[in-house]
């Protein structure tokens, strides 16, 4: 008579309230100490200090060396608006790295200016809002060449820049200091070709008087913790187009000063471009455009990275288009809260509810995958308690933790 003894589950071995733990419910609790420490040597495991993490839930952090931890600082959040916000600025009050975020409302910069400038930030704040109060932002400055017109006019006309382009050289190359004005350049193609999309927005008075002349420093980010907030209306507005050409004026030049003053390598100190809200910044996604590889895909290599918040992903799709694809493919950290919207929950699905674990022949070195199968269900997915979250992590195993509450 044969006798056999049944295997034990392994579903029983970790308490249904330990967080974090893998999304697939037959692994277990996930091994928050030894992630958290991020930096391995041959035997050991180095802890790092608190404050030079990414906060990415309630227990997880990941390293910001990422020449230690092969995964890029590129984050994109799916939450609602006050979330991201509370995530994003409990990575600004890190205060490991220098930043710019376009900040609706005024409401980071409220929260943590005080914090900052105790640590030693030099805060810089372009209001649209108070322009009166406003440090100024001439974009002209930034301009030293034709591939930084064609950017700028990028930012502003998407792809009929050529005009503009032209017109952005000529005032630079034709006037005096005081009359290199984006003013002077909305007034100047309005002549050659009126009507041009976006260009108007600087004839407005609130914008003229924001324009006239340059306060800001943007090539020590790097060098230095800076802050740069970009406080935008409430509501979406024309006015929007200033923090995309400020973000994308602040990577060239931060490129530029990576490749002149440091010979081509990283920068001393990590800077992190905050897109909460990115569906309001676009049409034109300057980081994947820039020249010579120098978009956001590869500007790991001189310490820069981006981090990207929205509420559902139909609505990237619906400005950015097939770009949306390759800004979420290349955040090596994508943070999913619950959301309403169909189009998102199935991107993250095919993503969280499947494993495709690879076989090798015995014959030769090819691998084929076995069955796929489900770890959790579509169902279960959409009802995500309101205080969990799903990290997905380039090369680990989803996790299921719950959200930062601190």
């Amino acid at each position: 008579m044969l006798f056999w003894k049944k295997k034990k589950s392994r579903k029983n071995t970790y308490k249904n309230n330990a967080f974090p733990r893998y999304a697939d419910k037959m692994s277990g609790e996930f091994d928050t100490k030894k992630f958290n420490c991020g930096i391995y040597g041959k035997n050991t495991a180095v802890p790092v200090a608190a404050g030079e993490t990414t906060i990415l839930s309630e227990n997880m952090r990941l390293s910001i060396h990422d020449e230690k931890t092969h995964l890029n600082n590129n984050m994109f959040i799916i939450a609602d608006d006050s979330y991201a916000d509370k995530l994003m600025m409990a990575n600004i009050l890190q205060c490991n790295s220098s930043f710019a975020v376009a900040d609706v409302g005024g409401k980071i910069l409220a929260e943590v200016r005080t914090k900052l400038v105790d640590a030693g930030y030099d805060i810089q704040v372009l209001d649209i809002n108070h322009p009166e109060t406003s440090a100024k932002y001439n974009p002209l400055r930034f301009v030293k060449d034709k591939e930084d017109a064609e950017m700028l006019a990028r930012c502003i006309a998407g792809d009929d820049f050529g005009a503009l382009s032209d017109v952005i050289l000529q005032v630079l190359s034709g006037n005096a200091e005081e009359e290199q004005t984006m003013a002077n350049v909305a007034k100047l193609i309005a002549g050659s070709k009126p009507g041009l999309c976006g260009i108007d927005i600087f004839l407005r008075p609130e914008i003229t008087n924001l324009t006239p002349q340059n306060d800001m420093i943007l090539d020590t980010a790097g060098e230095r913790l800076t802050g740069i907030f970009i406080v935008c209306p409430e509501e979406k507005s024309d006015a929007d187009v200033l923090a995309n050409i400020m973000m994308m004026q602040l990577h060239r030049v931060l490129v530029k000063a990576a490749k002149e003053k440091y010979n081509g390598e990283r920068l001393p100190y990590l800077t992190r471009l905050y897109f909460n809200h990115i569906e309001r910044y676009g049409g034109n996604p300057f980081f994947l455009y820039m020249d010579r590889g120098d978009c956001f895909l590869n500007v790991r290599r001189y310490n820069i990275a981006y981090t990207f918040a929205c509420r559902g992903l139909s609505f990237v799709k619906k400005i950015y288009g097939e770009d949306a694809g390759c800004i979420f493919a290349n955040a090596d950290a994508v943070i999913y809260c619950s959301s309403d919207d169909e189009v998102t929950s199935g991107y993250i699905y095919r993503k969280v509810g499947i494993r495709i674990r690879c076989v090798r022949h015995h014959s030769g070195g090819s691998i084929d995958p076995v069955p796929q199968r489900r770890v959790i269900t579509y169902k279960e997915l959409l009802a995500l308690p309101e205080d969990e979250c799903y990290i997905m992590l380039r090369g680990y195993d989803d996790i299921l933790d719950k959200k930062y509450t601190k």
